[in-house]
């Protein structure tokens, strides 16, 4: 018996500006520089809410945005904090840069529909259309079925650069030695919690657990806790079968560790599960090779570069790609590195621009800067590059840095 496969031809149904593909936080940030700065933009999503990890993974807290008393991150990322704070879903009692998840898919969606970007849920990259090395359409899938928008300038805040590979530009995965990647987990989070040290003063560690060590913080509301604990190891976020068996087994281990927090961690006596992530969280796979490559020196050394779009301070945090334990390399305090303009630039293409974790870096460099905060930074930069891109009938290549920090903010800039 033969399978007969229907073809016409793709409708183009929309024509725009800017494209982002992805509404985690560097593609949020993105959107809504871009149509601030006046760009006709869409925002293309896979799930029905904006926040990536931080809301269809479970992924709390924020990881720190500061340097000593300087703080690194602002811009969109600070609106957010701002309106979190005054729905009482930030910080307070737990952990100092803990959010409430369901709080934040509605901040975002506010913030963008204010902004003017036009959001598509339930949306999927599964093509790119290139031409001489641009992009001249993208095709999507959705419950409308497979359709093509038009852009003059196209954004990948995908994560995985799901819109860059499609379109051919050149990446990377894993680590030099053995192409092996982070380990993905699960997070979630339980309430009816009686605890009151911090998480970092209650560093359990057991052989029997799967990252070897308790690991919580601590969430707006009294008594609630998120949980990161599970580790699937050995994970290729860019294979179907592969992330159905990471969904299994996660969800397994789930059970088993509160099991085990119950019966073993003081203050969990009575806890219980209030919810899992709704999809396992991944923290690496494709990284994009752009016009410069982070490097870990780089990220060691605070590197500054005259093309300076973003600032980072978090540590190199290595969760062990084939077992228990986490490589973590600090920063000296009070400093941080610079990630540059040239990192969002693919090479292979005109006018795409990359943001958040899928970057031109190293794999320990991503490993830093991989963090939420700043990939708020550089969608931010990414979204008012696109956005000039357009007005100017320039590529992203040919943008001004100078430019594109008159409309960021910032901290310190190094030209």
């Amino acid at each position: 018996m033969k399978t007969v496969i229907q073809t016409k031809e793709i409708p183009v149904v929309k024509k725009v500006d800017v494209l982002v593909a992805g509404g985690g936080p560097a593609g949020i940030a993105a959107a809504i520089a871009s149509a601030r700065n006046g760009a006709k933009t869409v925002l293309l999503e896979k799930h029905g809410f904006l926040g990536g990890m931080g809301t269809a993974a479970l992924v709390n807290p924020f990881m720190s945005y500061f340097s000593g008393r300087t703080q690194l991150v602002k811009g969109v990322f600070q609106e957010v904090v701002d309106r979190l704070k005054e729905r009482g879903a930030y910080g307070g009692t737990g952990h100092a840069w803990s959010f409430e998840p369901e709080e934040y898919k509605f901040t975002l969606n506010e913030l963008a529909l204010e902004s003017g970007v036009e959001l598509l849920f339930h949306t999927y990259v599964v093509d790119a259309v290139t031409e001489d090395g641009s992009i001249t359409g993208v095709v999507i899938e959705s419950k409308s079925g497979r359709q093509v928008i038009e852009a003059k300038a196209y954004i990948d805040c995908t994560g995985d650069g799901d819109l860059a590979a499609r379109a051919g530009a050149e990446f990377k995965v894993g680590r030099e030695s053995d192409g092996q990647v982070q380990p993905a987990s699960i997070m979630f989070k339980m309430g009816g919690v009686n605890n009151r040290r911090k998480a970092w003063e209650y560093a359990v560690e057991d052989a029997r657990l799967p990252q070897g060590r308790v690991l919580f913080f601590k969430m707006p509301r009294e008594g609630e806790v998120v949980i990161n604990m599970t580790r699937i190891v050995n994970v290729n976020a860019l294979d179907g079968e592969d992330l159905s068996r990471a969904e299994i087994e996660g969800r397994k281990q789930v059970k088993e560790i509160v099991d085990y927090l119950v019966e073993n961690v003081e203050g969990f006596d009575n806890a219980y599960l209030i919810t899992t992530g709704p999809q396992i969280g991944i923290r690496e796979s494709r990284r994009i090779m752009g016009e410069y490559v982070l490097k870990t020196e780089d990220v060691l050394e605070c590197q500054k570069f005259d093309d300076a779009i973003a600032h980072c301070s978090y540590m190199i945090d290595i969760h062990n790609p084939t077992g228990a334990g986490t490589e973590k390399v600090i920063l000296p305090k009070g400093q941080w590195y610079d990630i540059p303009y040239r990192c969002l630039l693919p090479k292979d293409l005109n006018n795409l621009l990359v943001a958040g974790r899928c970057i031109s870096a190293t794999h320990e460099a991503h490993s830093s800067l991989r963090i939420q905060p700043t990939c708020y930074a550089l969608g931010e930069a990414a979204g008012v590059a696109a956005s000039i891109a357009v007005q100017e009938s320039i590529s992203p290549k040919q943008v001004s840095v100078e430019k594109i920090r008159e409309k960021i903010d910032l901290v310190v800039s190094h030209a």
